[in-house]
């Protein structure tokens, strides 16, 4: 890996930047503002997905209820859950029942966490992952067990987003966040901003809401470059995120360090 180092002035402020080629053979621009180095968060937080059923009827005959679980990366997936239920059982006791066995069913347990409340069997994924269309919770009595409503489908209460950098194939129409909101209260602070790209392009960054322009970044075509600040830059409104938006269409990656402060 070999660095080309070259001092300019941006913005009025002397600015350092470097070519730098990566072990790969590609190269990314780094410019630094400074350096100073914070506890930061980086990217946007996933959203974990969640599944529901809810459970549809009384028992009116004692027996078997089936529920079976249906995920990518599960074990045994299509996977069988048996629950013994007793004449009377209502659909809230039902719904009860299940949860707790699902709860102590390892395969579920070591993917998701088993919640509810009153007629319903919530799972949600322990990971904040890509939405999983194939997740699914059904239930059904096996003979001589009746009295329940079989359902075969759940509800996707809750879809499934992958953590980490924001990644688009086109940020040119509408603007993008690219950051988590600060604490509550509290104003975003930007350090370090990471830009990669298909095309040759212009990256606004702004501040939710006012749109007041925090930063601009270029880029290469299928090109790299990341901005430090040595002084960090505060948003002016609390609350807000940093969104983007680009000066074309393309493939982009977007890669913000960031912290809250008051």
């Amino acid at each position: 890996m070999s660095d080309k180092s070259v001092v300019v002035m941006e913005g009025g402020e002397a600015v350092h930047k470097r070519r730098r080629q990566l072990s790969d053979g590609s190269y990314a621009d780094v410019v630094t503002v400074g350096g100073s180095a914070w506890d930061s968060s980086r990217g946007v937080s996933g959203v974990k997905q969640v599944e529901m059923a809810t459970v549809v009827g009384d028992i009116t005959t004692g027996g078997t209820v089936r529920t079976t679980v249906t995920a990518s990366g599960l074990a045994g997936s299509p996977l069988d859950v048996d629950t013994t239920v007793i004449a009377g059982d209502t659909a809230i006791v039902v719904a009860g029942k299940i949860r707790t066995k699902l709860g102590i069913t390892a395969a579920v347990t070591a993917l998701m966490d088993v919640g509810g409340t009153s007629a319903e069997v919530k799972l949600t994924r322990n990971a904040a992952l890509a939405n999983d269309t194939s997740m699914n919770i059904a239930y059904a009595v096996v003979g001589p067990c009746a009295g329940l409503t079989d359902d075969p489908s759940s509800a996707d209460t809750t879809a499934g987003v992958i953590g980490g950098p924001v990644t688009s194939a086109d940020m040119s129409s509408t603007a993008v966040a690219v950051t988590d909101a600060p604490t509550s209260s509290e104003f975003l602070v930007i350090e370090e901003v990471t830009v990669s790209s298909a095309n040759a392009e212009l990256f606004t960054f702004t501040c939710e809401t006012t749109l007041a322009v925090i930063a601009y970044v270029r880029t290469a075509a299928n090109g790299t470059t990341t901005v430090r600040f040595e002084s960090p830059i505060k948003l002016e409104t609390a609350d807000k995120k940093l969104f983007c938006k680009a000066s074309a269409s393309g493939a982009v990656e977007i890669n913000v360090a960031y912290h809250s402060e008051a």
